[in-house]
């Protein structure tokens, strides 16, 4: 559905080669309430898959009056002199169980970006000399479930990568084999405290990114019967925070990620009639998967 990769060679004539990607895709659609949810998975040729749901449908908005309920401006946009379009969320769930290269063997690995004055090294400044500074890579490998240690939420100041991989099964560089979960673009997670019902019913919407134990009884993130009562404890509900609290090991086992991305909905008057599809989604990326990009050998396609 775009051009996998190209190249422009700086030569004369100058010759601009490249390669369309070919895409399967899957798509579903949940019409809830006003919503309906546009989701679409794509399989790519080169082991990339794209999850992205996009939000159209139409707004519920609420009547305002500016003698009535002036106040109203608080929390919504006045998309008419006598209409209000409340502030309101759209988070999306995913559970996606890896198997790389069998169930058993499989662990997080986190790398973080850093930076860090290199030893022995000296930068010549107008005021004085300094240690040189480098960008450098920092790894781990999450070795417990919990709230709070495998549970992330992405922050543009920390940049690294999130993967699931098999530490047995290396590549000739010695580097196991795997595949990342990205973001795909800017993804909120929920505003509301923690003890707030919408959030107790529906906890995965604190986070990015939770990785449990796979159980066969853990199928889902939340459960269709507490979605609108969080305040009442349901034993043995669907929920990722009671997931996590079994604090069960997670090296070299059989693992499972949940995915949230969302966006806060700032209504603006071009929501009327309908909203213009806007969302939010994740990519699964080979890493260090395959020798190569196994989509780099095909001939070139002249652009």
């Amino acid at each position: 559905d775009h051009t996998i990769w190209r190249h422009m060679q700086n030569s004369d004539p100058l010759d601009v080669r490249g390669l369309t990607r070919k895409t399967v895709v899957v798509r579903t659609i949940a019409t809830v309430g006003n919503y309906d949810y546009i989701t679409d998975i794509k399989l790519r040729e080169d082991g990339e898959i794209e999850v992205k749901t996009r939000f159209a449908g139409f707004i519920e908005a609420r009547h305002f009056d500016e003698k009535g309920n002036p106040d109203e401006r608080n929390f919504s946009t006045i998309i008419r002199p006598d209409l209000a379009g409340p502030v309101h969320s759209h988070l999306v769930n995913w559970k996606a169980d890896f198997d790389i290269a069998g169930t058993r063997e499989n662990a997080l690995q986190i790398t973080r970006v850093k930076a860090a004055p290199l030893t022995n090294t000296k930068t010549e400044t107008a005021s004085s000399p300094s240690p040189l500074i480098s960008k450098y890579l920092e790894r781990e490998y999450l070795e417990q479930e919990g709230i709070g240690k495998s549970t992330f939420v992405a922050h543009p100041e920390h940049p690294g990568a999130w993967a699931v991989v098999d530490r047995k099964a290396t590549s000739a560089a010695g580097n196991p084999r795997g595949y990342q979960i990205a973001l795909a673009s800017w993804s909120t997670t929920q505003v509301l405290p923690d003890t707030h019902p919408f959030v107790q019913a529906v906890p995965l919407t604190k986070y990015h990114l939770a990785v449990t134990k796979q159980h066969d009884d853990e199928y889902r993130s939340s459960s269709a019967y507490v979605q609108y009562d969080g305040g009442e404890v349901v034993q043995n509900a669907q929920d990722v925070d009671r997931f996590l609290s079994n604090e069960e090991g997670l090296l070299d086992e059989d693992l499972v990620t949940w995915i949230g991305v969302g966006r806060e909905h700032i209504v603006r008057q071009e929501d009327l009639p309908l909203v213009s599809n806007f969302g939010a989604g994740f990519h699964l990326v080979p890493w260090n998967f395959f020798t190569q990009n196994v989509a780099a050998s095909p001939p070139w396609e002249e652009l």
